[in-house]
């Protein structure tokens, strides 16, 4: 695991492995109204109309490249893991590559994994 490696990510203690479908049909509906972040989230054009719950973070660090020194990365927010959204959320990929960096592009990844729910009393639940 590349990112975050300086905050201890990609240690792992008690790995259970479960099974589950192949094709995970059955396993969520997909009708329902809200889904929750599993991942990091970057909505699309900036768009907060899908969104409900949220906790802002900022995702940026270093470029570590063995033809250059360090170079920080530019920032951009995102909607953090936990965050509640419409079912109509869109995600986005955004550029951070720094100014004036010219070996290769940078990336943020913004497509979550959505779990989807409804409120509890809500006149769809069955």
């Amino acid at each position: 695991l590349w990112g975050k490696r300086s905050i201890g990510a990609g240690f792992f203690e008690n790995v259970e492995f479960l099974d589950i479908p192949k094709d995970f049909k059955g396993l969520f509906k997909k009708d329902e109204e809200y889904s929750m972040l599993l991942g990091v989230g970057i909505p699309k054009n900036g768009d907060i109309k899908k969104i409900e719950y949220y906790k802002l973070i900022e995702i940026g660090g270093y470029i570590y490249h063995p033809k250059c020194l360090t170079k920080p990365k530019r920032n951009v927010l995102a909607l953090a893991e936990g965050s509640i959204v419409k079912k109509e959320f869109e995600w986005d990929i955004k550029d951070i590559t720094p100014e004036n960096y010219k070996i290769n592009k940078v990336y943020a990844h913004g497509r979550p994994i959505l779990l989807p729910f409804n409120l509890k009393g809500d006149e769809n639940e069955s």
